[in-house]
């Protein structure tokens, strides 16, 4: 695959064409892509190369039937997590992840270890007398 599985295409953009187009138009649309970024047409691109390159993946998934569905079912699980994790990040609201609040003590006797470094010798703390 031409492109990690963070960074996944869109195979029906790449085309031009909708979620629910025909066989035919998808031929039609590759077909038209193809002729125009054709290396051969484009002797030196490499952004035509790269573009020649997509549509072909594009076409080669949404023209068969089996690799088509698979991929229309993969797009909307994607989705429906990619939904799901932004609406538990709302749901924790902001400062997310924080594992204390913001300026509060990591522990409840963190002012009294503050001042002591295992291995030397404890400090007074601040106003000890």
């Amino acid at each position: 695959m031409l492109v990690e599985e963070t960074q996944r295409m869109n195979y029906y953009h790449i085309l031009g064409v909708s979620e629910q187009a025909s066989s035919g138009e998808i031929k039609t649309a590759y077909r038209k892509l193809a002729v125009r970024y054709h290396p051969d047409k484009n002797a030196g691109s490499i952004y035509a190369e790269t573009r020649f390159k997509e549509i072909s993946e594009a076409y080669r998934i949404l023209s068969d039937p089996e690799k088509r569905a698979r991929y229309d079912i993969m797009v909307v699980l994607e989705e429906q997590e990619r939904l799901a994790q932004q609406h538990y990040q709302h749901a924790l609201g902001p400062g997310a992840g924080c594992r204390r609040p913001a300026g509060g003590a990591r522990r409840a006797n963190d002012a009294a270890t503050r001042y002591h470094h295992p291995g030397a010798a404890a400090e007074e703390a601040p106003g000890a007398g």
